[in-house]
């Protein structure tokens, strides 16, 4: 082999994964100069795992030095930017930015003119460097959206808008350098439930000043939802409707005076604090119950082996038994029809 880099084959169909993880391997060997042995790739593997590991602690005691003001929901939880600068100082990553931004004027599909920002960044953290960029333009609802309409270019404030592809740039590289891609119930654990779901909507919510705070749930109602769901979903067997059913049956009531059913809740995320008080010992009780029988049915299959077992055993004994005697009727046969020719 040459020193040229191997290249994977384009052609998918003529596509080899043996082959392809070959060339990976030949490739680090040619760049950084090693033999790459198993002993090497364990090696690799378990300070990765040491990495990851770190990662998370860090990560966890960085968490704690926000607030729920740092943050607000958007398809899972998102980080502000106030956040972000707090994780970044928490964690100690280095931010490297390229200033100026660069400039691009451009023009809507309707022909108006608006301008977009665009910085470059590298973070360090944990001697591993990232590359990332952040953008903004005039158009942003967030620099160019008052009293119902957009502005034009010629009243847009341009330094917001380098502000926003600067915070934009700074959200991107320390979510990518720290691997931070959580979801709410990570974000909830790794808190200890000091920032929730719940919290950060009910927080934004204040400041319009239309959400009832009796909603909120503290963090041991938390945990007790969640074990709800976890007892339901194991009882069946993680099918979502007989999981919906049976907590709807759990939550229905009749109407007093008139003798009909009121429709139960079907999702634990709707349970309030009197639905999770009442439920909990109930439902853990039907838990035990369920492990109970699960335990009762295992006793039972270990009492149905050995005679299953003496059972195929005595099926053996018999088929071996009617064959004995067969051979014996046909001796029997045999012996007679010779003793008549004699």
């Amino acid at each position: 082999m040459g020193n040229e880099l191997i290249d994977s084959t384009n052609n998918f169909e003529d596509f080899d994964v043996l082959k392809a993880k070959e060339n990976i391997k030949r490739n680090f060997e040619f760049k950084n100069g090693v033999k790459l042995t198993k002993e090497l790739i364990d090696e690799k593997i378990k300070d990765a795992e040491l990495v990851q590991y770190a990662l998370r602690k860090l990560v966890k005691q960085a968490y704690k030095h926000t607030s729920v003001d740092d943050w607000y929901e958007k398809g899972g939880p998102q980080l502000k930017g106030k956040g972000i600068n707090t994780i970044k100082n928490a964690l100690r990553i280095s931010v490297r930015v390229n200033h100026p931004p660069e400039k691009t004027e451009c023009f809507d599909p309707d022909g108006n003119p608006y301008v977009e920002y665009t910085y470059e960044g590298y973070s360090t953290f944990l001697g591993i460097e990232n590359y990332e960029i952040g953008s903004a333009n005039s158009k942003d609802k967030f620099v160019a959206f008052r009293n119902g309409s957009w502005l034009p270019l010629s009243q847009v404030n341009l330094t917001n808008v380098k502000k926003k592809a600067l915070t934009n740039l700074y959200v991107r590289i320390i979510k990518r350098a720290a691997g931070l891609s959580h979801t709410w119930p990570e974000i909830e654990e790794l808190t200890e439930f000091k920032i929730t779901k719940e919290l950060v909507k009910a927080n934004d919510a204040r400041k319009d000043g239309d959400y009832d705070f009796g909603t909120i749930l503290a963090p041991h109602l938390l945990r007790a939802r969640r074990q709800i769901r976890q007892w339901i979903l194991e009882m069946s067997e993680r099918e979502g409707d007989i999981a919906r059913t049976y907590l709807q049956t759990k939550t229905s009531y009749y109407i007093d005076g008139y003798g009909r059913l009121a429709q139960g809740i079907d999702n634990t995320n709707d349970l309030l604090p009197k639905h999770i008080k009442y439920l909990y010992p109930i439902i853990q009780e039907d838990y035990k119950r369920y492990k109970d029988n699960l335990l009762l049915k295992k006793e039972q299959k270990k009492e149905e082996k050995p005679k299953e077992e003496k059972k195929k055993a005595d099926v053996v004994i018999d088929a071996k038994e009617e064959k004995k005697q067969t051979v014996n009727k046909i001796k029997k046969i045999v012996n007679n029809i010779i003793d008549k020719d004699r």
